[in-house]
This record gives C-alpha cells, sequence and structure tokens, in this order.
C-alpha cells in the first residue's frame, strides 16, 4: 500500500533488509516466523497473505 524500507527479523536470528514498493511483492520463507520493523521515516502499510494449506483429510466442498 506505500513505499517500505523495513527489517524483517528471522526467529533463527538472521535479518534481512527489504525495500518494498507499492504494488510490489515480497514472499518470505514459508514456515519461518519473523517480525518486521519499519525503519523509514513514513508510516508503512501493507496487506499480509497467508496461504495455508487445509488440515489433512479437509473436505473444502461442505463450506
Amino acid at each position: 500500500m506505500t513505499e517500505g524500507k523495513n527489517i524483517m527479523y528471522f526467529e533463527d536470528g538472521r535479518e534481512k533488509e527489504t525495500n518494498e514498493t507499492v504494488g510490489g511483492v515480497l514472499w518470505p520463507e514459508p514456515g519461518m516466523p519473523h517480525e518486521l520493523l519499519n525503519s523509514s521515516d513514513w508510516q508503512y502499510r501493507n496487506v499480509l497473505i497467508e496461504i495455508k494449506t487445509a488440515p489433512s483429510g479437509a473436505d473444502l466442498t461442505k463450506r
């Protein structure tokens, strides 16, 4: 939603700087918990979409 300069802190201790753009997509590693710190001089806004798998044996047609 806005440009952003951020730092991703991963549970395993790694850090990754990001320079996000309006309309851009960022794919963090699946299953790797992280926190995001806005290091910009402005308010950063994004939309987070998490793709999850259905539990084994789940019947999604009954929704």
